[in-house]
């Protein structure tokens, strides 16, 4: 199977987790983003540069847009930087976003 040069300049991928509700039980999470496909070299950089930029700066740097963020009564979200900083609130939010965007960015191997 052969692949072409160039790929979408843009991913979408699954963020996943789960926190601890008020009785000390997991719940669990998922969402979709959607993320500016950075080529190796502005990778890199970005990834060297980590000390200088908050991962939230960083997400909001390429992100596109979100499905699956809902309010407390049910509702869709629609994607805004105020409203990924509030999400990102939650503390190792965007942590997890990075850490999944990273293993997801590029290629992998297939077994």
């Amino acid at each position: 199977m052969s692949i072409e040069i160039e790929i979408s300049d843009t991913v979408g991928f699954k963020v996943k987790g789960s926190y601890n509700n008020s009785k000390g039980q997991p719940v669990a999470f998922d969402f979709q983003l959607e993320c500016e496909r950075l080529e190796q070299d502005d990778l890199q950089a970005a990834i060297n540069d980590q000390g200088n930029t908050l991962l939230i700066d960083f997400m909001l740097g390429i992100n596109k847009g979100w499905t699956g963020v809902k309010d407390k009564e049910g509702k869709q979200v629609p994607y805004s930087e105020e409203a990924f900083r509030k999400l990102c609130r939650i503390p190792g939010m965007a942590r997890t976003a990075f850490q999944a965007y990273l293993g997801e960015v590029g290629v992998k191997e297939k077994n």
